[in-house]
């Protein structure tokens, strides 16, 4: 009866996403001695939780080889690959063995300033603070459903400002084998002041003014309603304040007299 061995990887091995593993075996047999590669057949699998999925098909002829580990695939911690060898004698008996190897985990913390916002890891919202354990060396999506949100259902309204790590809004994340907290701070959004109106020079039926704001906001989109008061009519606009100016000139048919804040929706003119 002959007898497989499989002399790399060593017993309790573990991998990381993206590593490169090495794998030899070695077969023996009373009557044929030393059994030749071609006589050998290779297969790895892919276990995760209760079932298998086959990663690397059986193939023969070598005594020793590598592949690699993905970095993107199945996130969960509850995995392993299983190298199967398979030598076959002269008689045509077999003897099969395999060896297992295990993720290296650590622990990482999405986490948000102010805490309690809504963030996303592989596409999936959670309220942070949250710790996940996952495979050291797997690219994760991190993220938020939309940059600006409200905390709670009457709560204050933020925008997104930077993560810790330096990356937009939503971007990959290497896993790295410490544990590690990713931080999204966030900026409280409170509704602009008007500090000047000034009516600039032009013809009778038509004025441009120039209304400033004391600052801008990072979403560069329109944010807020103002009113606009003069001469027995009202000009409703959305008021665009954007990142390059807080000035922001209006065309209207009548002189104006005083800004003021609308809280209800309005159509733009």
């Amino acid at each position: 009866v002959p007898t497989a061995d499989i002399t790399s990887p060593a017993a309790e091995t573990m991998y990381s996403g993206g590593e490169t593993i090495n794998f030899a075996g070695t077969g023996t047999d009373p009557e044929d001695a030393d059994l030749a590669p071609e006589v050998f057949t290779w297969r790895v699998d892919f276990h995760h939780y209760s079932h298998v999925h086959p990663f690397i098909p059986e193939f023969s002829g070598v005594s020793s080889g590598s592949f690699t580990i993905p970095t993107m695939g199945e996130t969960a911690v509850a995995v392993w690959y299983r190298i199967h060898l398979t030598v076959t004698d002269s008689l045509g008996i077999s003897h099969s063995v395999f060896r297992d190897i295990t993720p290296r985990t650590s622990l990482i913390t999405l986490a948000t300033e102010p805490t309690g916002l809504i963030l996303s890891l592989d596409g999936v919202l959670m309220i942070a603070p949250e710790t996940i354990e996952a495979v050291v060396g797997m690219e994760r999506p991190v993220g938020m459903l939309i940059p600006r949100q409200q905390a709670g259902f009457n709560g204050p309204w933020y925008q997104f400002v930077s993560w810790s790590d330096g990356g937009n809004a939503r971007h990959d994340i290497t896993i790295p084998a410490e544990d590690t907290t990713y931080t999204a701070t966030f900026e409280l959004l409170t509704e602009p002041s008007v500090t000047d109106v000034r009516v600039m020079p032009g013809t009778k039926n038509a004025r441009t003014i120039v209304v400033s704001f004391d600052k801008v906001l990072n979403s560069g989109t329109a944010t807020s309603l103002f009113r606009l008061v003069g001469a027995g009519r009202d000009h409703r606009l959305a008021t665009p304040l954007r990142p390059s100016t807080a000035a922001v000139p209006i065309e209207i048919a009548q002189p104006v007299y005083e800004v003021v804040d609308d809280p209800s929706p309005a159509a733009t003119t």
